[in-house]
């Protein structure tokens, strides 16, 4: 029996809705917290809202354009989209200030990247 699996598509809609309504929550006690506003463009770009997961993108690096964490769900919500070329530039910048390789490495939101010889390339930089 497996430890732990990942939801299946159509289970995945909900619990994205159901973690915006908590980061809705989370914002209402500090609408400046730059990982929350980063990690609700992840969950809008998982969604297929792409000008929704924009502008949180873009309000998440006004506050902390620096955060590493803001850099990594910017990544996650960009390959969610298909934005691949913003994505690396995120991810690169995001690795360079300590995110654990391998936990980009086992993250399913990157798959789309895997297959791109630059997101090797990257990779193999950092280790």
């Amino acid at each position: 029996m497996p430890i732990a699996t990942l939801p299946s598509n159509d289970m995945a809609g909900p619990m994205y809705e159901n973690a915006l309504k908590l980061a809705e929550r989370h914002l209402a006690i500090n609408e400046n917290n730059a990982q929350t506003l980063a990690l609700m463009a992840h969950y809008h770009a998982a969604l297929g809202n792409a000008p929704l997961a924009h502008t949180f993108i873009e309000r998440a690096q006004a506050i902390a354009p620096n955060d590493v964490y803001v850099k990594y769900s910017t990544a996650t919500a960009l390959s969610s989209l298909g934005e691949f070329d913003i994505v690396m530039q995120s991810l690169a910048s995001a690795l360079d200030d300590r995110y654990p390789m391998n936990l980009a490495l086992a993250d399913a939101n990157l798959t789309g990247l895997k297959e791109l010889p630059r997101f090797g390339a990257l990779m193999a930089q950092g280790e």
